[in-house]
């Protein structure tokens, strides 16, 4: 969620605020429970899809959302047609096909790595191939992907994977940003502990 980009992100939080988007049929309830928002045939996002990119954002970026109404509506045509795309792809089952796997194959190559890591910007691939000191991204882009190819780097999850949803991906996430960007402490943890479900 930390990586949508600001309008995405403005779309989510104006399905909230204003109710129905663009794309919009008479509310019904959606495949995972909540009122429906958006609609292509079979296809639905539903308001707690929504909300809950929504709880993901910095109060600031929910902001700028309720005054976007057509980065809302331009999410949510988005979100529609990944959909209709991905089931289209499944039922004729592009997965199984020699061409797809080629083109599979090629993309988790040190050949695809190399080359995506020369045209510039972030760069994040595990493929022990890629030529770290050839690539156009930033030092800390360089570091993280030396630490990824170091075969004596050890990764661990923390605590908030544990944790029930609300915690983990929710609370726990926004006050150890709000931490670091300076509430203290102790406000931090009481924050987090009062948002464990009862």
């Amino acid at each position: 969620m930390k990586h949508l980009k600001s309008s995405s992100a403005a779309l989510v939080l104006l399905a909230s605020s204003v109710g129905m988007a663009g794309a919009q049929t008479p509310p019904s309830a959606s495949a995972s429970g909540g009122a429906v928002v958006a609609r292509l045939g079979e296809i639905t996002v539903g308001q707690d899809e929504v909300e809950k990119l929504l709880q993901a954002l910095p109060e600031n970026e929910r902001a700028a959302v309720r005054t976007d109404r057509a980065t809302l509506d331009g999410w949510l045509r988005q979100r529609l047609l990944s959909e209709a795309v991905l089931r289209d792809a499944r039922a004729k089952g592009w997965a199984d096909r020699p061409e797809v796997k080629a083109f599979l194959t090629y993309m988790s190559s040190d050949t695809w790595a190399n080359i995506k890591s020369k045209l510039g910007g972030t760069v994040v691939s595990a493929n022990k191939g890629l030529k770290v000191d050839e690539c156009k991204c930033s030092e800390v882009d360089k570091l993280a992907l030396k630490v990824l190819q170091d075969p004596n780097s050890v990764f661990r999850f923390d605590g908030s994977d544990l944790m029930p949803a609300a915690v983990g991906s929710n609370s726990f996430w926004k006050q150890i940003t709000s931490w670091v960007t300076g509430q203290s402490t102790q406000q931090t943890l009481d924050n987090i502990e009062a948002s464990w479900p009862k």
